[in-house]
């Protein structure tokens, strides 16, 4: 099934040539997204995620602009569950458009947070894409990096959280990628400053009960930067932010 994929991602740049956005999704799935997401809710985090990201992909089919722009690829960390794996980087889908990949994954809550691994891996994701976008002669808008995580990292390694948060800055201080670091509900100020360095200097805290709403943002975000280019409304794309952020946030912007 995933050579399948892979090989339709790639005949797609033939098919359909004109230019891509790539998006790149690094979500935690740890222990702690298996988490209720209040104390009287029925509802795990883990659980929300998966129905934002069903609404997102549907979001992304129905817009004329996003259905032929936006690549999605995915990326979890956290445990298998199925062998008992406490530390698991996961490629869940590669880049490609969600009407080739028809359905979103599911994701499951497990063990630890190595976020180093993920993003790092998610980045060399990344770097392939481009090639394939130079091979086949396409275009490309500065693609985005979404990391979502409801914690400190544990249980990966500090040199490969080191390179990502480096590459990370490296990236975004030459323009090649958005990077949005999304702090999933109040976390502690270790946490955050962590976060922000993923963020390029800028965490935002999700309430945690606006998955839906976080990912309404990100689809209308993607769409704008298409229409308008992203250096010209990525003030506003904060600001509209508040729609699923923590509002302590945006008492100081």
């Amino acid at each position: 099934m995933a050579s399948n994929l892979f090989s339709d991602a790639e005949n797609d740049l033939e098919v359909f040539a004109g230019k891509r956005l790539p998006i790149l999704l690094c979500l935690d799935t740890s222990g702690s997204m298996g988490h209720y997401i209040g104390s009287s809710s029925t509802k795990t985090k883990i659980e929300a995620l998966n129905e934002g990201l069903h609404d997102f992909y549907r979001k992304l089919q129905e817009d004329e602009i996003t259905r032929y722009t936006a690549e999605v690829a995915i990326v979890t960390f956290g445990g298998n569950r199925s062998t008992g794996k406490p530390i698991d980087v996961k490629k869940v889908c590669d880049f490609s458009r969600v009407e080739i990949q028809q359905n979103p994954p599911v994701l499951t809550a497990y063990g630890y947070t190595p976020i180093g691994e993920a993003i790092n891996l998610g980045l060399a994701l990344l770097e392939k894409r481009k090639k394939q976008y130079k091979a086949y002669g396409n275009t490309y808008y500065r693609p985005w990096i979404v990391i979502m995580s409801d914690g400190y990292p544990d249980g990966g390694s500090k040199t490969e959280l080191e390179t990502a948060k480096a590459t990370i800055r490296e990236y975004s201080l030459k323009k090649k990628v958005v990077p949005i670091s999304v702090a999933i509900g109040r976390q502690n100020n270790d946490t955050r400053k962590l976060l922000s360095e993923l963020g390029n200097g800028l965490v935002i805290p999700m309430d945690i009960n606006k998955f839906p709403e976080f990912f309404v943002w990100l689809h209308n975000s993607v769409s704008s930067s298409v229409e308008q280019g992203v250096d010209t409304i990525i003030e506003q794309l904060l600001r509209n932010a508040k729609t699923w952020s923590d509002e302590d946030f945006f008492r100081n912007i």
